[in-house]
């Protein structure tokens, strides 16, 4: 905007004009001092308005106005594609980091650009400097040019003329023939295949060089390095340092050939205004940095925040899920990255013949996937004393005398995911359809070995209702669900010594229920309950 501009006397401003990119061009008229520009690439750009009013009269002083474009930073997250199991966490973390740009022009030709080969025929390239002050000049050239330079293949040295051409048309001839045929670089000295490049050498022009001229080191093939000019520098001083620059290349005589591949102009540094750098930066706060999915409230996560730059999240359902790193800099420029994971299905269980380890019969274990993917399967089970085999994937218990827990630790490899491998747990409870109920318990005893109330084999059966009553028929214990929690902290309760009766309802939707006393009889129950037990027992000290 501008607002703060004036004019003078009575006038009135009718007209603003805006020169986006310093050039000297009017990209845009206003009638008020408020417009907008979008740049389109990343830069440096120096902004010029003028106004006019309304008796024709137009500002000359330069607004000089400095804009940077910020330009793409450089993402360091890896990989952008990975493949991981159904459950398994994965951790995003938002890599960023702003790149510097510098304003300062170049020219490459790719594979390299023919010179022609025709008498008298000159190969003129341009470059063009906008990030100077306007209106800056060059006051001594051997101070404000480092150095020229141009990459180069030719096959004959002594036809030759090499010049820069500033803005306003002086020009510095850096070569003019002789050398007679000095390769320069390594071409294809061969008239019938002139459209072939060969190598280019750098050769730099600097005032400061002490070697002598191109002609002052001619013979065979002249080595990339820095040369004396043939003509001083000083042929440049008071060109304008904003324009057009220009290389010429004249070829004198024909049957040779040879290609320009890049070229330049370095000046000093002193010349450019502070301001022809940037370094974009970004922060790992929270509100710069974070993730986001279009699934996010479907993920499980595991550890951090989705909008902060590091999160752990996982799926249990498999599919591609798309994560979007944002990435926001001080130029208030938001950036985006993409890393697509793949969940793979993996969800090991255990299918077992029988939840109940009942007369001898053993129970068989089977460890299954439900994803159905071919693979290598392993399996490795917990020790213990009554499963047949502590590998493979299918096992049997035998002997079981009271509830137990058995687990496998699963792993499987994929064919259609090279690389990827799931490993979880899997475990399943196997009852029994025994039960003992004990007819004494010391609880004050030091041994600690029968100190509660406890029925084995009780677990394997749900909603198991138990009432405990002193001699004199009150209520010291009670549960609906003894099974839950398969005993009776007595001293805890401060039961004394003496007889106890117990009342047990086990509904037992399908028999066998097999009681054993403490003197081991064994008394089996078929069909359907519920079976109710009543007996006594004794608490001794």
């Amino acid at each position: 905007e501008g607002a703060s501009s004036f004019s003078s006397g009575s006038s009135e401003l009718v007209e603003w004009r805006w020169d986006w990119n310093g050039d000297g061009t009017i990209d845009e008229t206003t009638d008020n001092a408020y417009t907008t520009h979008v740049y389109e690439d990343a830069g440096i750009y120096r902004v010029q308005m003028s106004v006019l009013d309304d008796e024709g009269c137009e500002s000359i002083e330069l607004t000089n106005y400095m804009v940077h474009v910020s330009n793409e930073p450089e993402w360091g997250i890896s990989p952008l594609e990975l493949d991981v199991c159904t459950g398994e966490e994965v951790n995003l973390e938002v890599v960023v980091e702003g790149q510097e740009y510098v304003l300062a022009p170049s020219v490459d030709f790719g594979g390299g650009l023919f010179i022609p080969d025709q008498v008298g025929e000159c190969f003129t390239s341009e470059l063009t400097f906008t990030q100077f002050i306007p209106g800056q000049t060059i006051d001594d050239a051997s101070t404000a040019l480092e150095e020229l330079f141009m990459n180069f293949e030719h096959s004959y040295m002594g036809d030759l003329t090499v010049s820069f051409i500033c803005p306003n048309g002086q020009s510095v001839q850096v070569h003019n023939q002789g050398g007679a045929g000095t390769f320069l670089g390594i071409p294809v000295d061969n008239d019938a295949d002139p459209n072939t490049p060969g190598v280019g050498f750098d050769y730099f022009w600097s005032p400061d060089a002490t070697n002598g001229t191109w002609v002052d080191n001619a013979g065979g093939t002249l080595p990339a390095g820095t040369y004396e000019s043939f003509q001083p520098f000083s042929n440049l001083d008071g060109c304008p340092l904003n324009g057009v620059w220009q290389i010429e290349i004249c070829d004198l005589l024909g049957l040779d050939n040879g290609f320009v591949f890049d070229w330049s102009i370095q000046f000093a540094d002193s010349l450019y205004p502070v301001d022809q750098s940037f370094t974009p930066t970004f922060g790992l706060e929270c509100d710069s940095t974070f993730w986001s999915t279009p699934q996010q409230e479907q993920h499980n996560l595991i550890s951090g925040q989705w909008n902060c730059a590091e999160v752990g999240v996982t799926m249990e359902t498999a599919g591609v899920q798309v994560y979007t790193a944002h990435a926001v800099n001080n130029f208030g420029c938001e950036y985006t990255q993409n890393v697509e994971v793949e969940y793979v299905a993996f969800s090991p269980f255990i299918e077992a013949s029988s939840e109940i380890f009942c007369g001898g019969e053993a129970v068989e274990l089977e460890v299954l996937v439900s994803n159905g993917a071919t693979g290598n399967l392993s399996v490795v089970w917990n020790q213990s004393p009554y499963l047949s085999d502590s590998l493979g994937a299918v096992v049997s218990v035998d002997s079981l005398i009271q509830p137990e827990f058995f687990q496998a630790t699963v792993g499987q490899t994929f064919d259609d995911y090279p690389g990827l491998a799931c490993e979880a747990t899997a475990d399943v409870l196997i009852g029994t359809c025994e039960i003992t109920i004990p007819n004494v318990v010391s609880p004050y005893s030091t041994s600690g070995d029968n100190d509660l109330f406890r029925i084995p084999g009780i677990q394997s059966y749900p909603d198991v209702e138990l009432t405990i009553l002193n001699r004199w028929g009150n209520v010291v214990f009670e549960s609906d669900d003894f099974g839950a929690k398969p005993f009776w902290d007595c001293a805890a309760d401060g039961a004394s010594s003496g007889v106890y009766i117990y009342i047990l309802k086990v509904p037992v939707e399908e028999g066998p229920l097999v009681v054993t006393d403490i003197n081991g009889e064994r008394q089996q129950y078929d069909g359907v309950g519920p079976f109710v037990f009543e007996g006594t027992f004794h608490i001794v000290d």
